[in-house]
């Protein structure tokens, strides 16, 4: 692509990330109908340049995201024989999880793996500077649901939507680390952060799922500091797990 093709691209997908989230469920934006009808409009033009290349690519990856894809768009059409919940209700439903088949779009377009990479590293570090943001602040509900934002547990609990550019900064962070990339000091606060942000937010599905994923990563490595590593995350975080009100 050419640079203006370029900034243009990641422009598009700056916005069309905002707008699947809702800007991170923004609570002026969250009961305005004017703009749910643009999120559905903007998601069903992001599916429908999508789906030609839906079944052109092979391999990979691809299988999981095609069955993710096809169960999604098969349960409209089960709500609809189940509990004669409408075609069109069941598509608006839908429509923010369809950005799945994006993917093809993205393989079609072929941009660099090193271009994505720094694009998601900025999504996950603007994501992390509204968590702290709101966990400063509290008190003013600025993103997220009604519960997204309390003070239980033992602590403030701040689940902010959007958090798959978090866990995708989080793993790429965790594989810079790990690999001695440059700069050091970036990727390992942003490995420290991608476990640190899931305990603090005292759910724990989310710490599951990270600590797993690190103590695997860890284990895996080739090196014994690695494994080291990976045995105090692990009992670190059963003592956390053992010593607080999480439920």
């Amino acid at each position: 692509m050419g640079v203006n093709k370029k900034v243009f691209f990641y422009i598009s997908l700056f916005l069309l990330i905002l707008i699947s989230h809702h800007f991170f469920e923004l609570r002026v934006l969250r009961d305005t109908a004017g703009f749910e009808y643009l999120r559905f409009l903007v998601l069903t033009v992001v599916f429908l340049i999508s789906i030609p290349h839906f079944f052109k690519y092979s391999g990979g990856f691809t299988f999981p995201v095609k069955l993710i894809s096809v169960s999604i768009m098969f349960s409209v059409f089960m709500a609809n024989y189940s509990w004669g919940q409408s075609i069109m209700d069941g598509l608006k439903t839908t429509m923010q999880y369809m950005p799945w088949v994006f993917m093809f779009f993205l393989l079609y377009l072929n941009p660099k793996i090193k271009d994505l990479e720094n694009f998601f590293l900025v999504m996950g570090v603007i994501y992390i500077v509204l968590y702290f943001y709101q966990f400063v602040f509290y008190e003013t509900k600025i993103f997220g649901w009604d519960n997204a934002v309390t003070k239980a547990r033992g602590t403030i609990r701040v689940v902010l939507p959007g958090g798959g550019s978090f866990f995708l900064l989080t793993f790429l962070a965790l594989t810079n680390f790990t690999q001695k990339k440059n700069p050091r000091w970036l990727w390992t606060l942003l490995t420290v952060l991608g476990l640190v942000i899931p305990i603090m937010q005292a759910t724990r599905q989310f710490i599951a799922s990270v600590l797993f994923i690190y103590v695997f990563h860890f284990i895996k490595a080739k090196k014994p500091g690695a494994k080291i590593v990976a045995f105090v995350i692990f009992i670190s975080a059963l003592i956390v797990y053992n010593y607080s009100d999480y439920k």
